[in-house]
C-alpha cells in the first residue's frame, strides 16, 4: 500500500466531491460562499496526518504495531486543532471526520487488498471497532476544550465523560451516539450500506460516460433523493435526461437547484457523506 497514493486519492476525492456541479442545494465550484475553499484548505492542511496515518496502517498490516496503537482518537483531535488553525474558526466535526474516515477506509482497505466500495466501508468499520475507550475520551476531551457543540449534545443525552469511560465506549460506539446529529455518522453504521450504493452508482456512471463530474453528480442525486423524498420525482427525471451530459438534464438540475436555494435551504450536510462515497469509489476512478 502506497501512502502517497492514499494521500492523493483522499485529497482528490474531497476536491471532486466539493467542486462537482450541479449538485442541487449543495456547495459546488460556483457557490458564492467560502465553503468549497474551506474544505480544500482543511483537506490540504491535513496532508501530513493522512500520510502518517497511511504509514502507520501499513506498519500495522505487517505486524510491526497493533491497530489500537495508531491512536485514531488522537489523530482526529489533532486534525480538529489543525482545522482551527487553517480556518481561524472551528472546522465542523463532520468535515474533519469525512477526511480522516476516508483515509482510514482507503489505507486499511488497500492493506487488506480490498478493491470494491463495500470492502473499503467494511475496513473503516473494522478499524473503528479496534479503537479503545482511550480514543473516545481523548476526542471527547478535545471537543469540550475547543467548544464544540457536540460535547454539549453528548452531555444533554447523558453521555458524560464518566459514563463513556465506565461503559468502555469505542469510537464506533461514539459515532453511533452522534448518528442522529450528523448524517455522516449514520452512514458508517453496520446496518447502513447506502454509501456503498452511492459509490457503486458513481463508478457505474463513470464507466458509462467517462465523465467524472457527471458521475459524482449522479451519486449526489442518489443521496439527495433518499434523504429528501419530496425531490425524488424531479431528480429521477433529471437522471433520465442524463444529468450534466445533456442540455435538458443540465437545465433541469439548475432549475431544481434554484428552487431549493430560493427557500433558503442548504444540503451541505450531505457533502461529508459524498466525500466518503467518492473516496471508497476512488480506486476505480481517475482521481
Amino acid at each position: 500500500m502506497d501512502p502517497i497514493m492514499v494521500l492523493r486519492k483522499v485529497i482528490g476525492s474531497v476536491h471532486a466531491a466539493v467542486y462537482s456541479y450541479i449538485k442541487p442545494g449543495a456547495m459546488h465550484r460556483y457557490s458564492p460562499g467560502p465553503q468549497p475553499y474551506n474544505y480544500m484548505r482543511v483537506a490540504l492542511s491535513l496532508s501530513n496526518e493522512i500520510y502518517r496515518l497511511a504509514i502507520d496502517i501499513d506498519r500495522a498490516s505487517r505486524g510491526e504495531i497493533g491497530l489500537p496503537d495508531i491512536r485514531i482518537g488522537q489523530i482526529i483531535s489533532r486534525s480538529l486543532r489543525e482545522g482551527l488553525v487553517s480556518l481561524g474558526v472551528l472546522a465542523p466535526l463532520e468535515m474533519i471526520s469525512s477526511i480522516i474516515f476516508s483515509a482510514l477506509a482507503l489505507s486499511y482497505g488497500l492493506s487488506r487488498r480490498e478493491d470494491k466500495p463495500s470492502g473499503f466501508l467494511k475496513a473503516l468499520y473494522d478499524i473503528l471497532t479496534t479503537t479503545t475507550v482511550r480514543d473516545t475520551l481523548e476526542l471527547y476531551d478535545t471537543l469540550r476544550r475547543m467548544g464544540y457543540n457536540e460535547a454539549e449534545y453528548l452531555e444533554l443525552h447523558g453521555y458524560t465523560r464518566g459514563y463513556l469511560e465506565v461503559e468502555g465506549y469505542r469510537l464506533i460506539d461514539f459515532t453511533r451516539i452522534l448518528a442522529n446529529k450528523h448524517k455522516l455518522f449514520n452512514y458508517i453504521q453496520p446496518h447502513n450500506r447506502f454509501v456503498v450504493n452511492i459509490a457503486e452508482r458513481i463508478i457505474e456512471d463513470y464507466d458509462l460516460g467517462k465523465d467524472l463530474n457527471n458521475a459524482i453528480v449522479r451519486g449526489y442525486v442518489e443521496l439527495l433523493a433518499k434523504e429528501y423524498s419530496d425531490l425524488a420525482k424531479k431528480l429521477d427525471e433529471a437522471v433520465k435526461l442524463k444529468l450534466m451530459r445533456t442540455r435538458d438534464g443540465l437545465r433541469l438540475l439548475y432549475n431544481i437547484d434554484q428552487e431549493i436555494r430560493k427557500t433558503g435551504k442548504s444540503f451541505d450536510e450531505l457533502i461529508p457523506v459524498l466525500i466518503l462515497a467518492v473516496s471508497i469509489a476512488s480506486p476505480q476512478l481517475p482521481i
